[in-house]
């Protein structure tokens, strides 16, 4: 494995299109799993700071964070951020976040790195998630396995949920570097238009 493309990645806005918006965030996964609530309150900000891009305000919107927009951003960007500092490798490492905006759709990106064995198990429930026609079957039946057997491994019920509950499209890009480390991107295309 060199690397490996999984999903939509890659498919869902042209690479050289510019974004309307771009913010990038580095941050060590001992930041998160030393204080777990940090994974929430990153998640509201990021909602909070790209829900203005796809609400518009009148009168009834007293507060962003009551929009549907910001719940659903703040939901998928939270999984995303918990499923990279739970499976990088070294918790001092960088788990880079990239967010782009493209007009009503909304790119979020995290990568992260982990043993290449911990990058085979989630190559291959990654490639189950996205054969799957009935994504909703497959997240009932992997949450009956995982109550079965906890130590079952990655089990991909996060991002199953994204798939499942909102309207975004995901990729996957795992690429074995000289370092002995796998880096594993995953991204998702948020279709605001379907949550406003």
């Amino acid at each position: 494995m060199k690397e490996i493309l999984l999903g939509d990645y890659g498919k869902i806005v042209p690479p050289d299109r510019s974004a309307d918006s771009h913010v990038q965030i580095i941050i060590t996964p001992l930041d998160l799993v030393t204080f777990w609530k940090r994974v929430g309150t990153l998640a509201d900000f990021v909602a909070g700071f790209y829900s203005y891009s796809f609400v518009k305000l009148d009168s009834s919107v007293k507060d962003i964070s009551e929009t549907p927009v910001f719940h659903s951003i703040s939901t998928v960007f939270n999984e995303l951020i918990e499923n990279a500092a739970k499976y990088s490798m070294d918790k001092k490492a960088n788990i880079r976040i990239d967010l782009n905006q493209f007009g009503t759709i909304f790119k979020m990106q995290v990568e992260n790195s982990t043993s290449v064995e911990s990058a085979e198990n989630f190559k291959r429930v990654m490639s189950e998630v996205f054969a799957s026609d009935d994504v909703e079957s497959l997240y009932f039946q992997k949450l009956e396995q995982n109550s079965a057997d906890p130590s079952s491994g990655h089990s991909g019920i996060g991002l199953m949920m994204i798939l499942k509950d909102f309207p975004c499209k995901m990729g996957v890009r795992i690429r074995e570097k000289d370092d002995g480390l796998a880096y594993v991107l995953t991204e998702v295309y948020y279709d605001t238009t379907e949550s406003v």
